[in-house]
């Protein structure tokens, strides 16, 4: 068995790579990126299968679609696991292309695994709440971008 300190280091070292192309996981306590990263669990979708929301997703093989993005092997996604109202998810779900290998982790995980770090979740929550704002200004927005010209028809 390893020590914790070589189980730190060889965890970050293994998941460094893609943790740190995750926005809101680089400001998070190394405890909480590396529970996270050992509860990561594989997951494969076939062709035409649509991934789940509130999960984090690191794509290792394979192919999705996410609204006009294409999603291949190293792409990470998934920041809605910052989201706790369904309101403020975001409207695009992902869709297999190909038969697709994922390694992944739900919301209710990471919450689990972050409670004992105050410091991360207060962080986690901080940023989610500026991910729910930026979604409830947009989707306004746009409601009343229909509103207006709908007005401008009549």
């Amino acid at each position: 068995t390893l020590s914790q300190a070589l189980l730190v280091e060889v965890t970050m070292h293994i998941n460094e790579r893609w943790m740190k192309r995750t926005w809101f996981l680089r400001p998070l306590q190394l405890a909480v990126k590396v529970k996270i990263a050992m509860a990561m669990t594989q997951r494969t979708f076939a062709a035409g299968e649509v991934l789940p929301t509130w999960h984090l997703y690191n794509m290792k093989r394979g192919a999705a679609m996410l609204r006009h993005r294409v999603l291949a092997s190293g792409t990470v996604w998934g920041d809605d696991i910052l989201i706790s109202n369904p309101d403020n998810l975001s409207p695009y779900v992902a869709r297999a292309l190909v038969f697709s290998e994922t390694i992944t982790i739900d919301r209710a995980t990471v919450i689990t695994l972050m409670a004992p770090f105050d410091e991360s979740v207060r962080e986690f929550r901080r940023l989610g709440a500026l991910l729910a704002l930026k979604r409830f200004l947009i989707r306004n927005l746009r409601e009343t971008r229909v509103r207006q010209v709908s007005r401008k028809k009549k």
